[in-house]
Protein backbone atom coordinates (compact mmCIF):
# COMPACT_ATOMS: atom_id res chain seq x y z
CA UNK A 1 0.00 0.00 0.00
CA UNK A 2 3.13 2.69 0.66
CA UNK A 3 4.82 1.30 -2.48
CA UNK A 4 5.75 4.29 -4.86
CA UNK A 5 6.54 1.91 -7.78
CA UNK A 6 4.09 2.47 -10.88
CA UNK A 7 1.25 -0.46 -11.30
CA UNK A 8 2.67 -3.20 -13.75
CA UNK A 9 -1.31 -3.53 -14.97
CA UNK A 10 -4.81 -3.05 -13.77
CA UNK A 11 -7.31 -5.45 -13.13
CA UNK A 12 -10.88 -5.27 -13.05
CA UNK A 13 -14.02 -7.55 -11.98
CA UNK A 14 -17.51 -6.81 -12.72
CA UNK A 15 -20.43 -8.80 -9.88
CA UNK A 16 -23.67 -9.54 -12.01
CA UNK A 17 -26.96 -9.65 -9.88
CA UNK A 18 -27.95 -13.25 -11.58
CA UNK A 19 -26.17 -15.13 -14.57
CA UNK A 20 -28.81 -14.13 -17.10
CA UNK A 21 -27.49 -10.36 -16.86
CA UNK A 22 -23.65 -11.68 -16.90
CA UNK A 23 -24.51 -13.70 -20.32
CA UNK A 24 -26.65 -10.27 -21.78
CA UNK A 25 -23.14 -8.53 -20.81
CA UNK A 26 -20.93 -11.10 -22.85
CA UNK A 27 -23.55 -10.87 -25.90
CA UNK A 28 -23.52 -7.14 -25.39
CA UNK A 29 -19.48 -7.10 -25.40
CA UNK A 30 -19.48 -9.32 -28.78
CA UNK A 31 -22.00 -6.52 -30.31
CA UNK A 32 -19.45 -3.84 -29.22
CA UNK A 33 -16.88 -5.09 -31.24
CA UNK A 34 -18.91 -5.45 -34.47
CA UNK A 35 -20.73 -2.90 -34.91
CA UNK A 36 -18.29 -0.39 -32.86
CA UNK A 37 -21.36 1.23 -30.73
CA UNK A 38 -21.12 1.64 -27.33
CA UNK A 39 -23.78 -0.57 -25.28
CA UNK A 40 -25.70 -0.38 -22.03
CA UNK A 41 -24.93 -2.61 -19.25
CA UNK A 42 -27.40 -3.77 -16.69
CA UNK A 43 -27.92 -5.95 -13.36
CA UNK A 44 -24.44 -4.94 -12.37
CA UNK A 45 -24.00 -5.31 -8.74
CA UNK A 46 -20.54 -3.80 -8.11
CA UNK A 47 -17.00 -2.94 -10.03
CA UNK A 48 -13.99 -3.54 -8.24
CA UNK A 49 -11.10 -2.06 -9.51
CA UNK A 50 -7.41 -4.03 -8.30
CA UNK A 51 -3.75 -2.68 -9.23
CA UNK A 52 -0.61 -5.30 -9.83
CA UNK A 53 2.22 -3.97 -8.12
CA UNK A 54 5.45 -6.17 -7.91
CA UNK A 55 3.34 -8.91 -8.91
CA UNK A 56 0.80 -8.74 -6.05
CA UNK A 57 -2.78 -7.09 -6.40
CA UNK A 58 -3.95 -4.22 -4.13
CA UNK A 59 -7.51 -2.81 -3.94
CA UNK A 60 -7.91 0.44 -6.03
CA UNK A 61 -11.76 1.02 -6.09
CA UNK A 62 -14.69 -0.42 -5.51
CA UNK A 63 -17.89 0.94 -6.61
CA UNK A 64 -21.62 -0.54 -5.81
CA UNK A 65 -25.22 0.89 -6.55
CA UNK A 66 -24.21 1.24 -10.58
CA UNK A 67 -26.74 2.63 -12.42
CA UNK A 68 -26.30 4.00 -16.62
CA UNK A 69 -23.52 1.79 -16.55
CA UNK A 70 -21.90 1.50 -20.33
CA UNK A 71 -18.98 0.07 -22.65
CA UNK A 72 -17.50 0.63 -25.36
CA UNK A 73 -14.18 -0.03 -27.95
CA UNK A 74 -10.34 0.62 -26.42
CA UNK A 75 -9.42 3.51 -28.46
CA UNK A 76 -5.90 3.83 -28.27
CA UNK A 77 -3.65 7.06 -29.44
CA UNK A 78 -2.11 7.06 -32.93
CA UNK A 79 -0.04 10.33 -34.65
CA UNK A 80 0.66 10.38 -37.60
CA UNK A 81 3.28 12.91 -39.45
CA UNK A 82 2.80 14.79 -42.50
CA UNK A 83 4.76 17.78 -43.88
CA UNK A 84 2.97 21.01 -46.14
CA UNK A 85 3.94 24.01 -47.49
CA UNK A 86 3.52 25.48 -44.21
CA UNK A 87 5.63 22.63 -41.93
CA UNK A 88 4.98 19.84 -40.49
CA UNK A 89 1.44 18.89 -39.16
CA UNK A 90 0.54 16.43 -37.02
CA UNK A 91 -3.23 13.98 -36.87
CA UNK A 92 -4.15 12.72 -33.78
CA UNK A 93 -6.34 9.85 -33.88
CA UNK A 94 -7.45 7.37 -31.81
CA UNK A 95 -7.29 3.32 -33.65
CA UNK A 96 -10.25 1.10 -32.36
CA UNK A 97 -9.82 -2.38 -33.59
CA UNK A 98 -13.34 -4.13 -34.35
CA UNK A 99 -14.16 -7.60 -35.49
CA UNK A 100 -13.76 -6.86 -38.99
CA UNK A 101 -12.00 -3.66 -39.26
CA UNK A 102 -10.02 -1.07 -37.94
CA UNK A 103 -11.28 2.49 -37.23
CA UNK A 104 -9.35 5.49 -37.43
CA UNK A 105 -10.96 8.67 -36.22
CA UNK A 106 -9.95 11.88 -34.50
CA UNK A 107 -11.97 14.17 -32.17
CA UNK A 108 -15.25 15.45 -32.90
CA UNK A 109 -15.07 19.14 -32.89
CA UNK A 110 -11.51 19.23 -34.59
CA UNK A 111 -11.40 21.78 -37.61
CA UNK A 112 -11.57 19.08 -39.95
CA UNK A 113 -13.03 15.28 -38.39
CA UNK A 114 -11.80 12.60 -40.30
CA UNK A 115 -13.14 8.85 -39.64
CA UNK A 116 -11.27 6.03 -41.92
CA UNK A 117 -12.70 2.47 -41.94
CA UNK A 118 -10.31 -0.30 -42.66
CA UNK A 119 -11.69 -3.35 -44.05
CA UNK A 120 -10.63 -6.67 -45.19
CA UNK A 121 -9.79 -6.66 -49.03
CA UNK A 122 -7.94 -3.46 -48.87
CA UNK A 123 -10.95 -1.82 -48.50
CA UNK A 124 -11.21 1.39 -46.92
CA UNK A 125 -14.10 3.83 -46.04
CA UNK A 126 -14.05 7.46 -45.31
CA UNK A 127 -15.81 10.85 -44.29
CA UNK A 128 -14.30 14.07 -43.70
CA UNK A 129 -16.07 16.91 -41.95
CA UNK A 130 -15.13 20.72 -42.43
CA UNK A 131 -15.44 22.57 -39.04
CA UNK A 132 -13.36 26.13 -40.36
CA UNK A 133 -15.18 27.85 -37.10
CA UNK A 134 -13.04 25.59 -34.82
CA UNK A 135 -9.97 27.27 -36.03
CA UNK A 136 -8.08 29.47 -33.81
CA UNK A 137 -7.00 31.49 -36.87
CA UNK A 138 -7.31 31.40 -41.09
CA UNK A 139 -3.72 30.04 -40.93
CA UNK A 140 -4.60 27.14 -38.57
CA UNK A 141 -7.66 26.64 -41.50
CA UNK A 142 -4.96 26.75 -44.30
CA UNK A 143 -2.38 24.72 -42.77
CA UNK A 144 -5.06 21.91 -41.56
CA UNK A 145 -6.64 22.19 -45.44
CA UNK A 146 -3.09 21.43 -46.63
CA UNK A 147 -2.13 18.25 -43.72
CA UNK A 148 -5.62 16.86 -45.12
CA UNK A 149 -4.45 16.88 -48.69
CA UNK A 150 -0.92 15.07 -47.78
CA UNK A 151 -2.82 12.99 -45.67
CA UNK A 152 -4.77 11.68 -48.22
CA UNK A 153 -1.28 11.40 -50.33
CA UNK A 154 0.09 9.83 -47.67
CA UNK A 155 -2.32 6.67 -47.43
CA UNK A 156 -3.18 6.38 -51.07
CA UNK A 157 -0.94 5.73 -53.51
CA UNK A 158 -3.39 6.73 -56.42
CA UNK A 159 -6.47 8.76 -55.85
CA UNK A 160 -9.15 6.84 -56.05
CA UNK A 161 -12.37 7.87 -58.12
CA UNK A 162 -14.45 8.14 -54.55
CA UNK A 163 -12.01 10.03 -53.38
CA UNK A 164 -11.90 12.76 -55.96
CA UNK A 165 -14.63 14.55 -55.15
CA UNK A 166 -13.07 15.30 -51.71
CA UNK A 167 -9.88 16.52 -52.77
CA UNK A 168 -11.37 18.41 -55.58
CA UNK A 169 -13.74 20.30 -52.27
CA UNK A 170 -10.77 20.68 -50.32
CA UNK A 171 -8.38 22.19 -52.69
CA UNK A 172 -11.52 24.70 -53.76
CA UNK A 173 -12.08 25.48 -50.16
CA UNK A 174 -8.06 25.70 -49.14
CA UNK A 175 -7.54 28.36 -51.97
CA UNK A 176 -10.57 30.32 -50.38
CA UNK A 177 -9.19 30.40 -47.18
CA UNK A 178 -5.81 31.70 -48.96
CA UNK A 179 -7.98 34.46 -50.51
CA UNK A 180 -9.03 35.36 -46.99
CA UNK A 181 -5.54 35.53 -45.93
CA UNK A 182 -4.78 37.79 -48.13
CA UNK A 183 -6.93 40.15 -47.56
CA UNK A 184 -6.08 39.71 -43.43
CA UNK A 185 -2.16 40.79 -45.05
CA UNK A 186 -3.63 43.44 -47.24
CA UNK A 187 -5.95 45.48 -44.68
CA UNK A 188 -3.90 44.24 -41.37
CA UNK A 189 -6.63 42.91 -39.72
CA UNK A 190 -7.12 38.98 -38.50
CA UNK A 191 -10.26 37.19 -38.98
CA UNK A 192 -11.98 35.24 -36.00
CA UNK A 193 -12.85 32.22 -37.51
CA UNK A 194 -14.66 30.62 -33.94
CA UNK A 195 -17.59 33.33 -35.09
CA UNK A 196 -18.32 31.48 -38.34
CA UNK A 197 -21.79 30.61 -38.78
CA UNK A 198 -21.80 27.49 -40.97
CA UNK A 199 -25.57 28.10 -41.94
CA UNK A 200 -24.08 31.38 -43.46
CA UNK A 201 -20.86 30.05 -44.58
CA UNK A 202 -21.32 30.39 -48.18
CA UNK A 203 -22.71 34.41 -47.83
CA UNK A 204 -19.91 34.98 -46.04
CA UNK A 205 -17.62 33.63 -48.44
CA UNK A 206 -19.48 35.41 -51.00
CA UNK A 207 -18.26 38.88 -49.39
CA UNK A 208 -14.99 38.10 -48.88
CA UNK A 209 -14.42 36.97 -52.18
CA UNK A 210 -15.84 40.24 -53.55
CA UNK A 211 -13.60 42.70 -51.26
CA UNK A 212 -10.40 39.71 -53.04
CA UNK A 213 -11.70 40.82 -56.17
CA UNK A 214 -12.33 44.46 -55.76
CA UNK A 215 -9.00 44.97 -53.12
CA UNK A 216 -6.39 42.47 -54.18
CA UNK A 217 -7.11 41.97 -57.78
CA UNK A 218 -8.35 45.31 -58.00
CA UNK A 219 -11.45 44.24 -60.89
CA UNK A 220 -14.24 46.92 -61.94
CA UNK A 221 -17.19 45.62 -60.66
CA UNK A 222 -20.54 45.61 -62.17
CA UNK A 223 -23.92 45.38 -60.26
CA UNK A 224 -27.31 45.91 -61.82
CA UNK A 225 -29.20 48.30 -60.50
CA UNK A 226 -29.28 51.89 -60.89
CA UNK A 227 -31.30 54.72 -59.65
CA UNK A 228 -34.84 56.41 -60.08
CA UNK A 229 -34.11 59.78 -58.97
CA UNK A 230 -31.19 62.01 -57.56
CA UNK A 231 -30.99 65.53 -56.39
CA UNK A 232 -28.30 68.01 -58.02
CA UNK A 233 -28.09 70.88 -55.75
CA UNK A 234 -28.10 75.27 -56.72
CA UNK A 235 -25.00 75.37 -57.53
CA UNK A 236 -25.75 73.18 -61.15
CA UNK A 237 -28.46 75.90 -61.83
CA UNK A 238 -25.41 78.75 -61.94
CA UNK A 239 -23.63 77.06 -64.19
CA UNK A 240 -23.70 78.22 -68.05
CA UNK A 241 -23.84 73.97 -68.85
CA UNK A 242 -27.49 72.64 -68.25
CA UNK A 243 -28.12 69.58 -66.36
CA UNK A 244 -29.39 67.73 -68.99
CA UNK A 245 -32.26 67.23 -71.91
CA UNK A 246 -35.20 65.60 -71.34
CA UNK A 247 -35.19 61.74 -72.85
CA UNK A 248 -31.14 62.43 -72.77
CA UNK A 249 -28.87 59.68 -71.56
CA UNK A 250 -25.66 60.03 -69.85
CA UNK A 251 -23.39 58.75 -67.13
CA UNK A 252 -23.43 60.08 -63.57
CA UNK A 253 -19.85 59.19 -61.32
CA UNK A 254 -20.01 59.44 -57.50
CA UNK A 255 -17.91 58.29 -54.62
CA UNK A 256 -19.39 55.82 -51.92
CA UNK A 257 -18.34 54.25 -48.92
CA UNK A 258 -19.98 50.77 -47.54
CA UNK A 259 -19.10 48.66 -44.29
CA UNK A 260 -19.38 45.24 -44.06
CA UNK A 261 -18.76 43.20 -40.88
CA UNK A 262 -16.93 39.86 -41.58
CA UNK A 263 -16.05 37.41 -38.83
CA UNK A 264 -15.70 40.07 -35.95
CA UNK A 265 -14.02 42.84 -38.33
CA UNK A 266 -15.76 46.45 -39.65
CA UNK A 267 -14.19 46.94 -43.02
CA UNK A 268 -14.98 49.88 -45.08
CA UNK A 269 -14.54 49.74 -48.11
CA UNK A 270 -14.30 53.14 -50.40
CA UNK A 271 -15.80 52.93 -53.76
CA UNK A 272 -15.48 55.02 -57.25
CA UNK A 273 -18.99 54.35 -58.94
CA UNK A 274 -20.11 55.01 -62.31
CA UNK A 275 -23.97 54.98 -63.13
CA UNK A 276 -25.00 53.60 -66.43
CA UNK A 277 -27.65 53.93 -69.57
CA UNK A 278 -29.58 56.63 -66.92
CA UNK A 279 -32.08 58.52 -69.13
CA UNK A 280 -33.91 61.95 -67.53
CA UNK A 281 -37.93 61.73 -67.49
CA UNK A 282 -38.50 65.04 -66.04
CA UNK A 283 -36.25 67.77 -64.25
CA UNK A 284 -37.98 70.09 -61.87
CA UNK A 285 -36.75 72.34 -58.90
CA UNK A 286 -38.30 72.67 -55.27
CA UNK A 287 -40.26 75.66 -54.41
CA UNK A 288 -37.22 77.75 -53.30
CA UNK A 289 -34.90 76.54 -56.38
CA UNK A 290 -32.52 75.46 -54.49
CA UNK A 291 -32.45 72.34 -55.56
CA UNK A 292 -33.11 70.03 -58.67
CA UNK A 293 -34.76 66.84 -58.54
CA UNK A 294 -34.05 64.53 -61.29
CA UNK A 295 -36.22 61.53 -61.95
CA UNK A 296 -34.64 58.85 -64.04
CA UNK A 297 -35.81 55.96 -66.20
CA UNK A 298 -33.67 53.51 -68.52
CA UNK A 299 -34.00 52.33 -72.15
CA UNK A 300 -35.49 48.42 -71.58
CA UNK A 301 -33.29 47.46 -74.51
CA UNK A 302 -30.62 48.96 -72.58
CA UNK A 303 -30.98 48.44 -68.98
CA UNK A 304 -29.01 51.05 -66.59
CA UNK A 305 -26.49 49.40 -64.15
CA UNK A 306 -23.68 50.50 -61.70
CA UNK A 307 -20.02 49.95 -62.34
CA UNK A 308 -17.17 50.58 -59.13
CA UNK A 309 -14.04 50.26 -58.11
CA UNK A 310 -13.09 49.30 -54.31
CA UNK A 311 -10.32 50.75 -52.76
CA UNK A 312 -8.93 50.44 -49.12
CA UNK A 313 -8.43 54.07 -48.16
CA UNK A 314 -9.78 57.65 -48.45
CA UNK A 315 -6.52 58.58 -50.39
CA UNK A 316 -6.75 55.84 -53.14
CA UNK A 317 -10.38 56.89 -53.55
CA UNK A 318 -9.59 60.58 -54.12
CA UNK A 319 -6.82 59.70 -56.41
CA UNK A 320 -8.73 57.50 -58.80
CA UNK A 321 -11.56 60.59 -58.49
CA UNK A 322 -9.45 62.56 -60.01
CA UNK A 323 -7.38 60.39 -62.33
CA UNK A 324 -11.09 59.39 -63.91
CA UNK A 325 -12.34 63.13 -64.64
CA UNK A 326 -9.01 63.86 -65.95
CA UNK A 327 -10.12 62.30 -69.01
CA UNK A 328 -13.76 60.78 -68.57
CA UNK A 329 -14.58 59.87 -71.97
CA UNK A 330 -11.30 57.51 -71.87
CA UNK A 331 -11.23 56.57 -68.51
CA UNK A 332 -14.74 55.91 -68.04
CA UNK A 333 -14.36 52.57 -70.55
CA UNK A 334 -12.77 50.65 -68.00
CA UNK A 335 -16.30 51.31 -65.90
CA UNK A 336 -18.07 50.77 -69.00
CA UNK A 337 -16.85 47.36 -69.64
CA UNK A 338 -17.05 46.18 -66.27
CA UNK A 339 -18.64 42.29 -65.59
CA UNK A 340 -20.88 41.04 -62.93
CA UNK A 341 -19.17 39.33 -59.88
CA UNK A 342 -20.58 36.01 -61.40
CA UNK A 343 -17.84 36.55 -64.66
CA UNK A 344 -15.52 37.55 -62.73
CA UNK A 345 -15.35 34.52 -60.12
CA UNK A 346 -15.31 32.40 -62.73
CA UNK A 347 -12.44 34.23 -64.86
CA UNK A 348 -9.93 35.20 -61.83
CA UNK A 349 -10.81 32.56 -59.10
CA UNK A 350 -12.29 29.70 -60.67
CA UNK A 351 -9.93 29.14 -63.33
CA UNK A 352 -7.09 29.46 -61.30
Amino acid sequence: MFSHAQPESYLGQIRFANSEFSKDFQEKFEKMYDTGISQKIDGVDSIELNQIINGEKYPLNNHKNIVDLYIEPHKEPVDIDVVTQYGKFTWNFYRTRLTEKIVLSNFKESVIVIKFEFQKANKVNFTVKLNPQYANSISETIHTYSALLALFSLLFKEDPIELLDMVSLVQKELKFWQRAHKIEELLNIKFVPNLIDPKMLNEAMQEVDELYLLLVEKVFLRENRGFNTFVAGSYSRKSDAPIGDINGKFALSFIANYDINIWGVEICVYSVCVAFNHIIDSIKENDKGEETIISLREDEGNPRYISLRGFQSEKEQEEERKRLHENFSENVKAYENSEIFERIYREKILCQ
